[in-house]
């Protein structure tokens, strides 16, 4: 989950299955078209794709739809990311911009944005003229600026990148 910056009770959900790219998240992605919708489970309140709901709820008595939205409706929400490591590197990092290529086939609807990690990252980023941040070596082991994790292989990192984002609920 990621925060957004002024509705601190609302959080944007994101699915990934690579934990490791996370430290290097810049952006959150959503499809232009796609409809979203914000629900209150509980005392918070959460941004989803509608379509991706009964992945995540089975019982529509666990949730309430506040609002519905369009993806261009969330471009430049800022939000809070999930690691710090890059916080002070450029003020245009953490917002939600859109791109055509976010579908509702699996996860959230939302996707997180890492650059130097995938060819979507990648030109979202170019498009968005955003420098890359990649704190991988040549080894494929995250470097000095991912200090939790400095000289441990990306994927052999995954377990506790996990374990690190339960621990902040």
């Amino acid at each position: 989950t990621f925060p957004l910056v002024n509705q601190p009770d609302t959080s944007i959900l994101v699915w990934t299955t690579t934990p490791w790219t996370l430290p290097s998240n810049v952006l959150l992605a959503t499809g232009p078209n796609i409809k979203y919708v914000k629900i209150k489970d509980g005392d918070n309140k959460f941004i989803i794709a509608k379509e991706r709901l009964s992945a995540y709820y089975k019982n529509e008595t666990d949730y309430e739809i506040i609002e519905e939205l369009l993806g261009t409706d969330l471009v430049g929400l800022k939000y809070i990311p999930m690691f710090d490591y890059f916080t002070n590197k450029n003020e245009d990092f953490f917002r939600v911009v859109n791109a055509n290529f976010v579908s509702t086939e699996d996860g959230t609807g939302i996707v997180h944005i890492a650059p130097a990690f995938g060819e979507d990252d990648y030109k979202v980023g170019q498009a968005e003229k955003l420098p890359i941040v990649c704190p991988v070596d040549a080894q494929g082991c995250f470097t000095e600026e991912v200090k939790d994790w400095a000289g441990q292989y990306i994927f052999d990192a995954d377990d506790s990148i996990i374990v690190a984002i339960k621990e902040k609920k």
